[in-house]
């Protein structure tokens, strides 16, 4: 019952251009330099994959947390070339929801970079969760992009 009560959140569209710097410490950022207003806790690294390569290898790592959901998908930036998706991560025991918002970004043909919002939505702290989920998530794929290069 409380999993179902905690799962109703107000998620806003987020705009990466326009999202001001979290006041509260249960957020992580990642994103390339100058996409943000504000400098990310994490610079975002580019993958020598496409775009759509970029996103399947992504959502395989991710999906494969626990309790791991998309939520929606859009298309935006400079003529809606970049996919923005949202997706909710829900902890184990207790089944508080953290919305993690990423954006594939296209940089060339065979070139492309991700910018990472994980954010929780209860509490004012969250431990260094977000941040190593962002992490986890990173160096997997840098890991598995690395491993097919060499």
């Amino acid at each position: 019952m409380l999993r179902n009560l905690l799962k109703n959140v107000r998620r806003p569209v987020i705009d990466f251009e326009t999202f001001k710097k979290p006041r509260k410490p249960n957020v992580c950022v990642m994103a390339p330099h100058g996409l943000c207003s504000f400098p990310p806790h994490i610079d975002s690294p580019a993958f020598n994959i496409s775009r759509e390569e970029l996103i399947q290898r992504f959502e395989t790592i991710f999906f494969s947390l626990p309790n791991t959901e998309l939520l929606t998908e859009r298309q935006c930036g400079p003529e809606g070339r970049d996919t923005q998706r949202e997706y909710v991560h829900t902890s184990r025991l207790i089944g508080f929801p953290d919305t993690v918002t990423v954006r594939f970004m296209s940089i060339d043909e065979k070139t492309s970079t991700l910018a990472i919002i994980s954010r929780s939505h209860y509490g004012y702290r969250d431990l260094g969760v977000n941040r190593g989920r962002v992490m986890y998530c990173m160096n997997k794929l840098v890991d598995a992009t690395s491993n097919e290069e060499a």
